[in-house]
C-alpha cells in the first residue's frame, strides 16, 4: 500500500510538470527584456539620461511602438511566437537607433529573451523595420546578424554609408543578397555662422567636432542621409542633410527638458 501511495504521488508531480511545461509550449507569446547597453553620446556630454522610442515589428500585429522614459536601462515587451523580432530604440524619439534581433521559435519554451541593443546593429535594424512596415511578415527569413556585418563590411566601417533605396527594394522584392549592399560616395561640407563650443554627434559611429572663435568649418565624410550634433552650452542642435554629392544644413534650439522628458502614455 505504502509503495502505491509514493507511486501516485511521484505520478501527481510529473503530471504537473507536465501540465506546466505543455503550457508553455502552446503560448503563442513571447517576453523579451530589451536592454539598453550603450549610452547615447548626448547622454554622456549632458550628464543626463535620454528617453527612447523603442519600435520593433510583431508576426501578427506589425509595427508596435512603446516610450521609454530617460535613466530605464531595461524595458520588457511580449511578442508573438514564431518569427524574427527586430528591435530599435531611437533617443529622443528620433536621433541615430540602437538596434538588436531576437528569433523565437514556435516551440521556444524559455519564458524570456534578453535582447542588447547596440549603435553597431542600429542600421541593419532600421532599413528591416522600414520594409516590414510596408509589408507584414517580409523579414521573414532574412538574416539580420548577416546583413547588419555585410553593411558594416561595404560601408568601410560605418553600416549607415551604403544605399539604402536600393537595399529596401531588394528587401520588398525578396532578392535580397551580398551584392544588394552597396556604398554610396562622399562629400565634404563647409558651414559659417556655426556657434563655438564642441559639438557632439548623436552615434558613437561618427566623431563630434570643436568650432573655433570664427564660427567656420570644413568637415568630410558626409553622404547621403541625416547628421545630428548637439551643443549641450548652449541648447543648439546641429542638423545636416546630405544629398547625393552635398549638403545642407541648419541649427534649431532644443529645449532644455526636451531630452529627459516625461510623457503621459508610458
Amino acid at each position: 500500500m505504502r509503495r502505491i501511495k509514493i507511486f501516485i504521488k511521484v505520478l501527481i508531480i510529473l503530471l504537473v510538470a507536465g501540465v506546466s511545461l505543455s503550457c508553455e509550449f502552446i503560448s503563442d507569446t513571447h517576453k523579451i527584456t530589451v536592454i539598453l547597453s550603450e549610452k547615447s553620446p548626448w547622454e554622456t556630454a549632458q550628464g543626463k539620461d535620454v528617453w527612447y522610442l523603442l519600435r520593433w515589428n510583431d508576426p501578427e500585429v506589425g509595427i508596435c511602438e512603446k516610450y521609454i522614459p530617460a535613466g530605464t536601462e531595461k524595458a520588457v515587451i511580449e511578442v508573438t511566437k514564431g518569427s524574427m523580432v527586430v528591435l530599435a530604440a531611437y533617443p529622443a524619439g528620433n536621433g541615430t537607433p540602437l538596434g538588436a534581433f531576437v528569433t523565437i521559435d514556435d516551440t521556444d519554451a524559455h519564458k524570456e529573451t534578453e535582447a542588447a541593443l547596440s549603435y553597431f546593429s542600429g542600421s541593419a535594424a532600421e532599413i528591416l523595420l522600414r520594409a516590414e512596415s510596408f509589408f507584414t511578415g517580409i523579414i521573414s527569413g532574412v538574416n539580420a546578424e548577416k546583413l547588419s556585418c555585410t553593411m558594416e563590411e561595404v560601408g568601410s566601417g560605418d553600416s549607415w554609408r551604403v544605399d539604402k533605396n536600393e537595399l529596401f527594394w531588394a528587401i520588398l522584392q525578396r532578392t535580397l543578397g551580398d551584392e544588394s549592399v552597396k556604398p554610396i560616395g562622399l562629400f565634404d561640407i563647409s558651414m559659417y555662422a556655426i556657434p563655438e563650443g564642441f559639438w557632439v554627434s548623436d552615434t558613437p559611429l561618427k566623431p563630434g567636432f570643436r568650432v573655433h572663435s570664427t564660427g567656420t568649418i570644413e568637415l568630410s565624410g558626409f553622404y547621403q542621409g541625416t547628421f545630428k550634433y548637439l551643443l549641450p552650452s548652449e541648447n543648439l542642435m546641429l542638423v545636416i542633410i546630405g544629398q547625393e554629392s552635398e549638403g545642407y544644413w541648419y541649427i534649431t534650439r532644443v529645449f532644455p527638458d526636451f531630452l529627459v522628458q516625461e510623457r503621459c502614455n508610458k
